[in-house]
């Protein structure tokens, strides 16, 4: 319908043309502006990442100059040395006699207290490990000075580990030996108390079976001063009894038995009828233990002189088949 408005809007239409086409225009350089700013603020961007990327490798160049020349050449060899170390002390722990805990009962808890610290040590050198591997990206400024210590005590443990089988073995020696020192004494004890209890079961059995023997000095004693016998008839006339012709053990024996004696003379059982010369007990068939004889005696007068007798305290050689008085033992120790 050809109206007023429509004739108007017809009117109107290259002028709506010309305002859209301007206006195209205008965002197109709008567009371009914001893509021109964009492009310049991303390249500045860029830069400044480039800058970045420029000094993080020129630090990261620095850090690897830094492990070139503190990480000493044979980092990786003496690792490898400390693990095996720590190897071979496994290996010595398990070496350690097994017994040694039952033996050695009183020192369990000074070796529960040594492996607690052995492990400990292990831990802390597993630590010190770790630690290194930490190292190789800070790199403090003691790092060799430390990692010598390291192996220093790492050396001071493997000695002190080596040291204790000796040192354990020696103990258990000393507390064998006093153990045998123990038994010994023990023994001792027990060999006096039988003696002490074997002289008094003798004491008793020479009063009950041979009651004529009297006690003189240490031993028993027998003296016949109202018969006299040849000197053959004497020494079994002392079996009968039970006893032997006495022989004298030493000064003070002799002594005992001269004060219960008479001025008479009497036979010992001390004679050199074997051997010339030879003086021998009768009783133990031993060298006679005791000899006191008169002056010049010896003297085997007309080479017959061969019993001993004894008179006044003193000793003296005279002929066997004469007739004296007996002294006699109870035993034939002497």
């Amino acid at each position: 319908m050809n109206t007023p408005a429509n004739q108007l809007w017809v009117k109107m239409l290259p002028f709506f043309n010309y305002v859209a086409k301007e206006s195209k225009c205008y965002i197109t350089r709008d567009l371009q502006k914001i893509q021109s700013a964009m492009q310049k603020d991303n390249q500045g961007r860029l830069s400044r990442i480039e800058s970045q990327q420029t000094e993080i490798q020129e630090n990261l160049k620095y850090l690897l100059e830094i492990l070139r020349n503190n990480i000493p050449e044979n980092f990786e060899e003496r690792l490898v040395r400390m693990e095996e170390q720590q190897t071979s002390l496994r290996g010595i722990l398990k070496k350690i006699p097994l017994d040694i805990a039952e033996r050695l009962g009183r020192m369990e808890d000074k070796q529960k207290s040594l492996g607690a610290q052995l492990e400990a040590q292990i831990n802390a050198e597993k630590e010190q490990k770790s630690q290194l591997e930490g190292f190789k990206k800070t790199i403090p400024e003691n790092f060799e000075e430390r990692l010598t210590k390291m192996e220093v005590q790492q050396t001071s443990l493997q000695e002190a580990l080596r040291r204790i089988p000796e040192d354990l073995e020696g103990r258990m020696d000393r507390m064998e030996k006093h153990e045998t020192d123990i038994q010994k004494d023990i023994q001792t004890r027990m060999d006096t108390q039988r003696a002490a209890l074997l002289d008094t079961l003798s004491l008793n059995f020479t009063k009950i079976v041979r009651p004529q023997f009297e006690p003189i000095g240490s031993r028993f004693f027998y003296i016949d001063s109202k018969y006299a016998y040849n000197w053959n008839t004497a020494v079994s006339t002392c079996r009968e009894m039970g006893g032997y012709i006495a022989s004298v053990k030493d000064q003070e024996e002799l002594d005992a038995i001269t004060a219960k004696l008479d001025n008479k003379r009497y036979w010992l059982g001390i004679n050199n009828r074997a051997s010339k010369g030879n003086y021998l007990s009768e009783a133990s068939g031993k060298k006679a233990q005791f000899l006191k004889w008169r002056s010049g005696e010896p003297n085997n007068m007309e080479g017959n002189e061969r019993c001993v007798e004894l008179v006044d305290g003193e000793m003296n050689d005279d002929m066997c088949f004469r007739n004296l008085h007996i002294i006699c033992q109870s035993d034939n120790e002497v």
